[in-house]
């Protein structure tokens, strides 16, 4: 009995070492069961080892049947698995690719508030006008300058709009406010010609002439109360604007220049591409010529030669470039060869005629070479027969002959061919008269004289020296020849033809005295 006990034991013992190693999962598909079982079963066993062995029974307890395992051997602990082989050789483990992020669910937009709706255009000038004139106000002298700049680009932007007149008016009072009298005169004139229906016409006005009284003097007011009148009826803008930069040019008055160069400027801004832009380009150099800046005057009328090649335009640019040497800048020399292009490049306008006379007096008063001169004034007579250079070359020629040559008869000569050439007008007139003075004091010849006289009124009847002349001529022959019956001849022919003459008492009482 004490031996089977003990048997018992001894197998229950290997039992309970081999059943880790023996167990097998049943179902290969779901390996996770067998270790839970196997934990399951772990503390139910340990527990059995815990409890001590129990006493035997005693003899009248029944006997306990032996089991059969008893007789046989006990069975072997089960040999644990074997280690899997290792491969030959491991393969190179893939990358693994990250798990793509879940997308996030689309959330719905905030709500938006609504956009603050822009002023209009119109709105919005008007809101700036009424700004710069509140503030102009109250402004110091220090914030002025920086009001017109507003002013310049508000009417950069909205000229064209029916409250414009106001922000021109504005800018002058501005000016005006700043000391500055010239330039608000000018910024009066210009909203005159800008705007020549505005509702501030009178005020301009008014303000206008108190400027010129007070700067100007009353010498200066007639021409501004002519400008002051406006532009006629149906010029355009870029027309009113030329007209006015034109007339103020022309006033060649000095404290104009540096208001109207701004003005300049902003007519090419404006209107470059305006047919007048080539005419106020040759204005613009005209100007600085006019404030003694004569390297930029140059350089103006060679742009507007660069752009403008050939036309009349081109001729007088050419030829301000001979005149700005010739005679502010005394270059003689690069003075002839401007002209000379003038004479080859422009030969058909009146400019050709007049560069020839301006070498010719070159040639004689600033190189001393009066034969050059001579020869010049020739050929201008010859290209240009009847045009006005051809005049002046008769005259020029007559002053050489007879200041440097002291030749007064080819002095009386070229001047007589002047009054053939240009019969019936009043230089012809103008050139006998002066051959008559060159006869009597020169040449000391009082016959002469008197034909020349005389040959006035046959020339050109009504020019307004013909019956001075013919009274000149009686008096020559009754004082100086004492040839009575020629002088009765002049005088009664200046009766017969110009009754009216101022001094026709003194001329009947002549007649009187040398018929008897």
């Amino acid at each position: 009995m004490k031996h089977s006990w003990l048997a018992v034991m001894i197998a229950v013992f290997f039992a309970w070492t081999a059943a880790p190693a023996a167990a097998q999962p049943e179902d290969e598909d779901n390996p996770v069961e067998a270790p839970a079982a196997q934990e399951e079963e772990a503390p139910a066993q340990a527990a059995a080892q815990a409890q001590p062995e129990q006493p035997s029974a005693p003899a009248q307890a029944p006997a306990v049947q032996e089991p059969e395992e008893a007789t046989e051997r006990p069975e072997e602990p089960a040999k644990p698995a074997e280690k899997p082989a290792k491969p030959a050789a491991a393969a190179a483990p893939e990358p693994v690719k990250p798990s793509p992020a879940p997308e996030k669910e689309p959330q719905a937009p905030a709500p938006k508030s609504a956009p603050t709706p822009l002023p209009s255009a119109q709105e919005r000038a008007k809101a700036e006008l009424s700004f710069l004139q509140s503030t102009f106000k109250t402004a110091s002298e220090d914030v002025l300058p920086s009001l017109v700049d507003q002013i310049d680009a508000y009417l950069w932007e909205f000229r064209e709009i029916a409250e414009a007149d106001q922000a021109q008016f504005l800018k002058a009072q501005i000016s005006d406010k700043q000391g500055d009298m010239v330039t608000a005169a000018v910024d009066l004139l210009k909203l005159l010609y800008e705007y020549p229906q505005t509702e501030y016409k009178m005020n301009a006005k008014k303000r206008l002439f108190e400027i010129i009284d007070k700067k100007f003097g009353k010498k200066m007011k007639p021409v501004i109360t002519e400008l002051a009148k406006g532009p006629a009826a149906g010029l355009d803008r870029p027309q009113r604007f030329a007209l006015l930069l034109r007339s103020l040019v022309n006033l060649k008055e000095a404290a104009f220049y540096q208001p109207l160069i701004l003005e300049f400027r902003e007519f090419f801004r404006r209107y470059a591409s305006d047919p007048s832009a080539g005419e106020m380009t040759y204005l613009f150099g005209r100007l600085h010529f006019q404030d003694g800046n004569y390297k930029m005057s140059v350089i103006i009328n060679e742009k507007l030669l660069a752009v403008h090649k050939d036309g009349p335009l081109a001729a007088k640019a050419q030829a301000s470039v001979g005149d700005i040497y010739a005679t502010a800048m005394r270059d003689y020399n690069k003075a002839i060869e401007a002209y000379q292009v003038v004479t080859k490049k422009f030969a058909a306008y009146p400019e050709a005629g007049d560069a020839y006379v301006k070498m010719a007096k070159i040639f004689d008063e600033n190189l001393k070479q009066p034969d050059l001169a001579l020869e010049t004034l020739d050929k201008i007579v010859l290209t240009y027969p009847g045009a006005d250079a051809s005049y002046q070359a008769f005259v020029e020629t007559a002053r050489i002959q007879k200041d440097k040559n002291k030749d007064f008869g080819k002095a009386v000569a070229a001047l007589q061919n002047a009054a053939k050439m240009f019969k019936n007008e009043e230089r012809a007139a103008a050139a006998l008269r002066q051959a008559s003075v060159i006869a009597a004091d020169d040449l000391k010849d009082d016959t002469l004289q008197a034909q020349l006289l005389k040959d006035v009124p046959a020339n050109c009847p009504q020019c307004r020296s013909a019956a001075d002349s013919l009274w000149e001529a009686g008096q020559v022959y009754e004082k100086r020849l004492k040839a009575p019956a020629e002088a009765l001849k002049a005088y009664k022919q200046l009766v017969s033809e110009y009754p009216g003459y101022a001094r026709i008492k003194d001329v009947n009482k002549r007649i009187a005295a040398l018929s008897k």
